[in-house]
């Protein structure tokens, strides 16, 4: 009887051991899945703080980006691309000699006059899109504008790349902004504005001086006869020095006007530019 007792108790002891080993590992288990739950919650608020931090990091450097590529184009419409590029790059200062290119100087007649018939907003308003268009025509034959003046214009043509047929692009530039005013009489109605054109072509330097309010500009005396044979042109003409007429092949009519003397640059043998010839096919 005592073996059997004892039997008894060892098998109690055995079911007893096993229940509490089983109670553990369920415990443990039960523990171990709190945890993980609890890592997972951890692991995924993590995650989506990091995802949010990415998500901010990637707007700033759309932010920067976008900011970035304003000032760029901003830049490159200031500057032809090459100099942007050169500026970008640390340059300091650009200062380019060019020996042959094709300067041209617009100025408005009768602007004055028509300053005091207009109100201001309506005169820049139509200023505005007169040079817009010969903006647009000094894309199209690939001249570079340099600035406005008031109500004059500067552009010019063979650089800031070197171009054998400068002075014939120039040529028909010129020769189109007469008729780019032509389609402004209807809006100026009864007042009357026209356009006197100056052009020479010689050797220039090109650059960007100066810390601030930079701009591509030209310089050299090729620059001042051009200024000049503008001041002393004639309204709706396109008023070339000798130079330039030389550089301009048989496509075009030249009429010589003569000599003329333009202050401060001696006398010239002057002559007036006529339309295209066609070409013959």
């Amino acid at each position: 009887n005592r073996m059997n007792t004892l039997r008894k108790e060892l098998a109690l002891k055995k079911i007893e051991k096993e229940r509490l080993q089983k109670e553990q590992e369920r415990e443990m288990k039960e523990l171990l899945e709190k945890q993980n739950v609890e890592l997972e919650a951890k692991v995924k608020e993590r995650t989506l703080q990091l995802e949010e931090k990415n998500r901010i990091v990637e707007q700033d450097r759309e932010i920067i980006r976008h900011e970035r590529q304003k000032s760029d184009d901003l830049l490159l419409n200031i500057l032809p691309n090459s100099i942007a590029d050169r500026l970008k790059e640390g340059n300091e200062m650009i200062a380019d000699h060019f020996d042959e290119v094709s300067v041209f100087f617009a100025d408005l007649v009768g602007f004055t006059q028509l300053s005091k018939a207009m109100r201001p907003s309506e005169l820049v308003n139509l200023l505005n899109k007169i040079f817009s268009e010969f903006d647009k025509t000094a894309d199209k034959y690939g001249i570079e504008k340099i600035k406005t003046i008031g109500d004059a214009y500067m552009c010019v043509s063979g650089l800031p790349i070197a171009d054998k047929d400068h002075a014939s692009k120039m040529a028909h530039f010129a020769l189109e902004i007469l008729d780019v005013l032509k389609r402004f009489e209807p809006e100026l109605g009864e007042h009357k504005c026209a356009v006197r054109i100056g052009v020479h072509c010689g050797p220039v330097v090109a650059g960007v001086i100066g810390k601030r309010k930079f701009a591509y500009d030209l310089w050299g005396d090729t620059v001042n006869l051009a200024s000049r044979l503008e001041s002393h042109g004639v309204p709706m003409r396109v008023q070339c020095s000798e130079n330039f007429a030389q550089a301009l092949g048989a496509e075009f009519k030249l009429e010589t006007r003569g000599e003329v003397a333009l202050k401060g640059a001696g006398t010239h043998t002057t002559y007036f530019l006529e339309k295209a010839e066609p070409v013959a096919t």
